[in-house]
């Protein structure tokens, strides 16, 4: 548990992991060289419990402190949760027992907001995935269930560490997706587990709600280092010839659609940004042997191109991505801002 900042909402924290039904853990809190109360307050608590465990370090930020918390940690599983959030009194045993149930490698569990009516729709469909287990890796696993985003999820300790894998702690923005693009594919078995055990507190700045509306324009600059740390390890893993097209279109969803909402002026500006990305992993040639539907080709198309894009082409583009990819009812629902 990284801890920044967070003096008003640690004890909340701390309370709801010290009322675990499943009272085998420890508590590895990660004082981030966190200028406020937090330190003492973990002081004080760890008087209290002996569970818990302090790492002091500098300020490094929050891979960094969840990097820390994982070399420190002595439990045979690991799991992340943010010191302004909150553990359901049965989390650590309902992921306790998935894991001995399925003999995962990763275990992924659904999550709700607090407030509740501060969620959106979308934030709550991604918090809720289906009860199924992935034998090896598939790419519905990551593209078409609710495996993503947001860390509500548990791995072996064993696994983390013989695959060597860790938070990427140069990436500004975007390290819970990377660390999905290093687990998921690496992993033997992984389980989904409808049971939501996370509870995220969205009223905080800086929490989910306003990570999620992040100035978007600042979002895509972020996406830059984090789209092609993303390639890299697809590439590594897979060689980019098996399941060249699911990665390809995630990316098409993920950065380019965004980068089409753009203004004119700072579209043009980062176009070629990404356009260098793509051309790293896909070159400038055809595109004919992916199966990718008609307007993921489009704009896979110009993104190789480095083309500049029209506000009027843009628009068009938006459109017919997003009425190939949701339907018309989705795009009216758009229109009248129901999601």
């Amino acid at each position: 548990m990284p801890v920044y900042n967070v003096e008003d909402y640690l004890d909340a924290c701390l309370d709801s992991l010290q009322a675990q039904t499943f009272g085998d853990i420890e508590m590895v809190c990660v004082n981030d060289g966190s200028p406020d109360g937090s330190r003492e307050i973990l002081a004080k608590r760890q008087k209290e419990d002996a569970r818990i465990v302090i790492v002091d370090k500098p300020n490094g930020g929050l891979s960094s402190a969840r990097n820390a918390g994982i070399d420190a940690a002595c439990g045979t599983y690991v799991g992340f949760l943010d010191a302004d959030d909150r553990f359901t009194p049965n989390a650590c045993q309902r992921i306790t027992e998935a894991f001995t149930e399925t003999d995962a490698d990763v275990v992924t569990f659904g999550g709700y907001c607090n407030p509740a009516e501060a969620a959106t729709p979308w934030i709550t469909l991604k918090l809720s995935p289906r009860d199924v287990v992935y034998d090896g890796f598939k790419p519905a696993l990551m593209f078409e269930e609710q495996s993503t985003p947001y860390i509500r999820t548990a791995c072996r300790k064993a696994f983390l560490d013989e695959c060597g894998i860790r938070f990427e702690e140069a990436l500004p923005f975007g390290e819970d997706q990377v660390f999905f693009f290093d687990i998921y594919p690496n992993s033997r078995k992984t389980a989904l587990i409808s049971d939501k055990l996370y509870e995220y507190r969205i009223e905080r700045e800086g929490s989910l709600t306003s990570k999620t509306n992040d100035d978007l324009e600042e979002k895509s600059r972020k996406h830059l280092p984090m789209t092609r740390r993303i390639f890299r390890a697809w590439k590594k893993r897979f060689g980019l010839q098996e399941f060249n097209s699911e990665i390809v279109s995630w990316s098409i969803e993920f950065v380019l659609y965004g980068l089409f909402c753009l203004p004119e002026g700072a579209r043009d500006e980062l176009l070629p940004e990404y356009t260098r990305i793509f051309r790293e992993f896909w070159g400038s040639g055809s595109t004919s042997a992916l199966q990718l539907k008609k307007h993921d080709r489009k704009l896979l198309k110009i993104a190789l191109s480095g083309s500049p894009v029209s506000n009027a082409q843009a628009i068009r583009l938006r459109a017919g991505w997003f009425l190939e990819k949701y339907g018309a009812k989705a795009v009216v629902g758009k229109v009248l801002g129901m999601n």
